[in-house]
């Protein structure tokens, strides 16, 4: 062999070598993550994610966020009770506001006046703690409901692979937590305590359930990224749970697509990959203007881009809004906690405006409106956590994380000292 030809091999292996070693760093997240379920004959059959486990004190976390909550409205006792349009306009301007603005504490103030209005003060201890004694075993009662469903082997699962219509099935969350709020109801008057307690057993349902969705997104961004043999599956294997994780995707009242995900199954989730890329092309293509230098792809649905401001993570996939068509901000590295603010300012007003008195339809219209300026960028931002755990950077890792819980989760309280710095 010619001394040409040796060298030619030696940098082969070499360059071998490096990919596989950065092959193996990348999976190190995958491989902590996620368990490979096999059957007898050694075929995967399902995806569990063991980081999905139940570690939360809800009765406790109920009660000392409605005092805190409480105690915050207490402030605004002496402010003047704001006007419907004043209200109106300033959740307009928040929604306007562009990645470099932040107002939030200033157009809160209309809005937990006019709720310390509509529920005056805080039940005095007595008639607090006479509430607390009917609520409670129904609150104890439910955590344990919960924490049985969430040490099934079924709520790790990610993806099933031999089972297309796995996800298509009633959250079984969402039916314990209407059940309690219906026991609530019926054995404590309607007031702040009740008002406070169901809304905040909802939001944890929510908070459960999105959860899941943002792990699932993880996976995909694994399944998508790496050989099938890497993640030790076969090529079948590997496209059955693509499928998996996007059947988990579809609304329960889309029929149809449920049916095709069933008939199509092994080619389902693969399709649904190549339609994601085309429109997250054409959406790329239509908003780059808006950026300086190159734009670079992370994941399926997010780029890493630079505005004057600064760095930015964009999510081109998703719309601002249901009623904004443009690009969805993810992160903001010269303001790395604002992404985190605007989401907590949009949760609080989708509160009090689920509580205030309103014209009929109106409370639903401004839910689904806040709801779509956060929901589904968290969800995806799932597979940018991936990305930045195959990266080995822990310290993104963790950001992203934290952005992507509700304020249930986070702390109302934290979320207030937030909004006051939108840092």
């Amino acid at each position: 062999m010619s001394q040409f030809k040796m060298r030619l091999l030696s940098v082969f292996v070499v360059l071998s070598l490096f990919i596989s070693i950065n092959v193996m760093a990348g999976l190190r997240g995958y491989s902590e993550r996620f368990i490979l379920v096999k059957n007898e004959q050694g075929e995967v059959t399902a995806i569990k994610d063991r980081s999905l486990t139940y570690r939360r004190h809800l009765k406790e976390e109920v009660w000392a966020s409605y005092d805190l909550w409480m105690k915050r409205l207490a402030q605004y006792k002496n402010v003047p009770n704001p006007t419907d349009q004043e209200l109106s306009s300033d959740f307009s301007a928040i929604s306007k506001l562009t990645e470099d603005q932040i107002d939030f504490p200033e157009k809160l103030n209309n809005l937990m006046a006019r709720l310390q209005r509509t529920w005056g003060d805080q039940e005095s201890i007595p008639e607090l703690n006479e509430i607390k004694e009917k609520i409670n075993p129904i609150l104890n009662q439910l955590e344990k409901d919960i924490e049985k469903e969430m040490t099934l082997p079924s709520w790790q699962v990610v993806a099933s692979l031999n089972h297309p219509g796995y996800f298509y099935k009633r959250n079984v969350f969402r039916e314990i937590i209407r059940q309690a709020a219906s026991q609530i109801k019926l054995i404590v008057p309607v007031g702040p305590a009740v008002t406070w307690v169901i809304y905040f057993v909802k939001m944890y349902e929510s908070y459960l359930h999105e959860t899941k969705r943002e792990h699932q997104s993880m996976l995909l961004y694994y399944l998508r990224t790496y050989h099938g043999e890497d993640l030790g599956l076969t090529e079948v294997e590997q496209a059955r749970a693509i499928s998996s994780v996007f059947e988990s995707d579809i609304s329960f009242y889309n029929i149809f697509e449920h049916f095709k995900a069933r008939k199509t199954w092994d080619t389902y989730g693969l399709l649904k990959l190549e339609k994601v890329k085309e429109k997250f092309e054409a959406r790329k293509h239509k908003y780059q203007d808006y950026f300086s230098g190159p734009v670079i792809d992370l994941t399926p649905f997010h780029s890493e881009a630079r505005k004057d401001s600064g760095q930015v993570l964009i999510d081109f996939y998703t719309k601002k809004s249901i009623v904004e068509g443009r690009y969805s901000l993810s992160y903001y590295y010269q303001r790395p906690k604002l992404v985190l603010a605007k989401r907590i300012y949009f949760t609080i007003v989708r509160f009090i405006y689920g509580v205030l008195p309103l014209p009929p339809g109106a409370g639903t219209i401004l839910d689904i409106y806040t709801g779509s300026k956060m929901d589904s960028q968290i969800r995806r931002e799932g597979s940018l956590v991936a990305k930045f755990e195959a990266s080995n950077n822990r310290d993104m890792v963790k950001k992203l994380i934290i952005q992507a819980v509700n304020p249930v989760a986070y702390g109302f309280e934290h979320a207030f000292g937030l909004l006051k710095t939108g840092q």
